[in-house]
């Protein structure tokens, strides 16, 4: 027994001093590789994290190298200098000083750096030139109450112009054509006795990284850890949630577009394609909640046939969300306190203008210190996709200013819905107002012949996909030029994806947009079928 005792110990002393010659060794050599492997080809990754600690090592390593190479050589030659008799020691003392400098001058230039793209995409709200009464009415110059004249043009609710051109303000013509100059500037002022004042948002898009992750089982069967798993790996991989501060106001949108689909069948609560599923908004909420603690919290949609029963429907309940969320609210208002589409409550309206051009929306929106959008993986008869800037975008226009024929209604038939060029200036302004700090998408499901596929033609049966995936990024404008590619579509024709990348809120180009986790190739599925989709 002692003998063998005594193999066990040798062996454990000979593993713990190679690691002792070796582990250091081992570890630059690694770092080293893997630094160059994955900044050489694209050197902005330098400021990722993972190569922001891969650095220190492999730099450290190679001073390491040329430390004991000048050794070498101060030693070889020390006959002819009498005061380098201590060349071992001169020689570290020159790496340890040549190491801090170099770290200093690298993280000096990483901050450096930093600092220059926060100060080149600040976006600030100023005070508008117009007040707003509460009930959502206008008392400046321009008409909001969604009412269309009588040659089919809209006012400052977003519609076009009678011809359709795209001004710099982000007006729309009818010939579908968009300028690329669309003006992103926003200014607010509500009806009230005090100055609100300027409110500086930073929409600093940190790496344009769009991450995609994959299930091992069908979006129904899995279970809420699974989701948790997903959803967490996911905004993980496209940089995390530490933006957030605590004692931010954060607002969560899904998107609960329809409670029904093909011959008026209820979808189901999980993993439908149509919806957003309510677990991958708790999943994420409960990450928000984890680095914000005391920060409020609230969920807010208008969904297009009446909010309150979808949140029922689809799983939206404070039972669910105890604990993690403050509050879930329809943009109409509660049935609880006596508010339906038909009538609404106004009281939270207020107006913004963009560019010159007057919009009405949702105070909690417009000063939400964070928006998160979810939107799903699908596309959309008129606007190619539906992700998440037509979220924001459309999902953001209260029912009460953009309904029917300017009367207060859910859906938002008052915005232009002829093509994706006339529907676009007024996505891209309301989108501009607050843009989203994060977004996870539902792609669980993959829906062809979208919104809604009864609506177009197509037949939910047939038109829904298993795709098993979760998104995430920091650049909607990217996620969803990721969702177009996913889905075959043509990203070159959602033109509100140029009008925002002209104005500084996001890539739309694929070349420069990074995709880490599963790559488009491996995942993608066609959900052609209509023309704004018909497939690349």
């Amino acid at each position: 027994m002692a003998d063998t005792n005594t193999v066990h110990s040798g062996g454990h002393q000979r593993i713990i001093g190679f690691l002792k010659r070796w582990a250091f060794s081992i570890v630059g050599v690694a770092s080293l590789i893997w630094f160059f492997i994955r900044v050489i080809p694209k050197p902005a990754r330098a400021a990722y994290p993972c190569q922001q600690a891969a650095f220190p090592l492999a730099s450290a390593f190679v001073l390491w190298i040329v430390g004991i190479g000048g050794t070498s050589l101060l030693l070889s030659h020390a006959r002819f200098v009498h005061k380098l008799r201590h060349g071992q020691q001169v020689a570290a003392s020159f790496l340890m000083v040549s190491m801090i400098c170099f770290s200093t001058v690298f993280i000096t230039c990483s901050d450096s750096g930093k600092s220059k793209d926060d100060s080149s995409s600040e976006f600030s709200a100023g005070d508008a030139d117009s007040d707003t009464d509460t009930d959502g009415d206008s008392d400046g110059d321009s008409d909001t109450d969604g009412d269309s004249d009588t040659d089919g043009d809209s006012d400052t609710d977003g519609d076009s112009d009678a011809d359709g051109d795209s001004d710099s303000d982000g007006d729309s013509d009818a010939d579908g054509d968009s300028d690329a100059d669309s003006d992103s500037g926003v200014d607010s002022d509500e009806d009230s006795d005090s100055d609100t004042g300027t409110d500086e948002r930073d929409t600093d898009m940190k790496e344009t990284v769009v991450s995609i992750v994959k299930g091992d089982k069908a979006g129904a069967d899995m279970n809420m850890d699974d989701i948790r798993a997903l959803v967490s790996e996911a905004i993980s991989l496209a940089g995390g949630l530490n933006f957030i501060k605590d004692g931010d106001s954060v607002l969560l949108k899904p998107n609960l577009i329809t409670n029904t689909t093909t011959g008026d069948m209820d979808l189901p609560e999980l993993a439908n394609g149509v919806t957003t599923d309510w677990r991958i908004v708790l999943a994420t909420a409960e990450l928000v909640r984890e680095i914000n603690p005391t920060g409020e919290m609230i969920i807010l949609e208008g969904g297009s046939e009446g909010t309150d029963v979808a949140y029922k429907q689809f799983g939206y309940t404070m039972t669910n969300f105890s604990g993690v969320v403050d509050d879930i609210i329809p943009l109409e208002g509660k049935e609880s306190d006596g508010f339906s589409c038909g009538e609404p409550d106004e009281s939270n309206l207020v107006e913004v203008t963009v560019g010159g051009k007057a919009y009405t929306v949702d105070k909690r929106y417009r000063d939400a210190d964070v928006v998160i959008s979810f939107p799903l993986l699908k596309t959309h008869m008129v606007a190619v996709i539906t992700g998440a800037i037509k979220n924001i975008g459309v999902g953001m226009a209260p029912g009460a200013v953009y309904g029917m024929g300017g009367r207060p209604s859910c859906g938002r038939h008052a915005i232009q819905h002829n093509s994706v060029s006339s529907i676009s200036p007024f996505i891209h302004d309301i989108f501009s107002i607050n843009p989203t700090k994060f977004s996870v998408m539902d792609g669980l499901r993959g829906l062809a012949n979208g919104p809604e596929p009864s609506w177009n033609g197509g037949n939910y049966d047939d038109d829904v996909k298993d795709m098993r995936l979760v998104l995430a990024s920091r650049d909607a404008v990217a996620m969803d030029t990721v969702e177009a590619l996913l889905a075959h579509c043509d990203h070159t024709k959602v033109d509100y994806l140029k009008l925002l990348n002209a104005s500084g809120l996001g890539e739309n180009d694929p070349d420069k947009i990074e995709v880490v986790g599963e790559s488009i190739d491996d995942v993608s599925l066609p959900l052609t079928g209509h023309a704004s989709c018909p497939g690349l």
